[in-house]
C-alpha cells in the first residue's frame, strides 16, 4: 500500500508542475522580457518615398529567424515591433520590392545589420523585464527597372 501511495503522490506532484507551467506560459498570459521596435523610411536616389517595399526584421544567423515584417506606406515609412524572451545584440533588417511595378519600377533589395547594445534597452524594471530597444534603419534603394509610362 505504501508503494501505491508514493506513486500517486509523485503523479499528483508532476500534474501540479505541468499545470503551473501551463498557466504561466499560456498564450495571452505570458509577459515578455524585451521589446524591440525597428522603424525607418525607404527612399529612392532622389530622396522620394518608396511605397510597397517589404521590410523584414530577423535574427542574424544562417536561418534568419523572422521577428516581424511590414510594408512601407505612401511616405515610405515602416514600423515593426517584436516582443520576445531574449535580449538580442543585433537584428538584420531587409528591404525587398514586392509589389512588382506598382511603385514606379523595380528596386534592388538591401539588408543592414543593426547593432543593439544593452544600454539601448530602456524602461526595464530591474527584474524580469529588461526594457524596450528602439532602432532606426533607413534605406535608399537603387531603382533597377523603370516602369514604362502609360499612354
Amino acid at each position: 500500500m505504501k508503494t501505491s501511495s508514493l506513486i500517486i503522490a509523485k503523479i499528483l506532484t508532476l500534474c501540479g508542475i505541468v499545470l503551473t507551467c501551463t498557466a504561466c506560459y499560456a498564450p495571452g498570459n505570458a509577459e515578455f522580457e524585451v521589446k524591440i521596435k525597428v522603424d525607418g523610411r525607404v527612399t529612392n536616389a532622389s530622396d522620394e518615398p518608396v511605397e510597397g517595399i517589404m521590410v523584414t526584421v530577423s535574427v542574424p544567423s544562417e536561418d534568419g529567424y523572422k521577428l516581424g515584417s511590414a510594408e512601407t506606406d505612401t511616405e515610405g515609412k515602416y514600423d515593426i515591433q517584436y516582443d520576445g524572451w531574449h535580449m538580442l545584440t543585433a537584428v538584420d533588417v531587409s528591404a525587398e520590392d514586392v509589389d512588382e511595378d506598382e511603385n514606379g519600377g523595380s528596386f534592388a533589395a538591401e539588408t543592414k545589420t543593426v547593432a543593439i547594445d544593452s544600454s539601448d534597452y530602456k524602461g526595464g524594471s530591474g527584474g524580469w523585464y529588461k526594457g524596450e530597444a528602439v532602432k532606426t534603419a533607413d534605406f535608399e534603394l537603387e531603382k533597377i527597372i523603370d516602369t514604362p509610362d502609360e499612354e
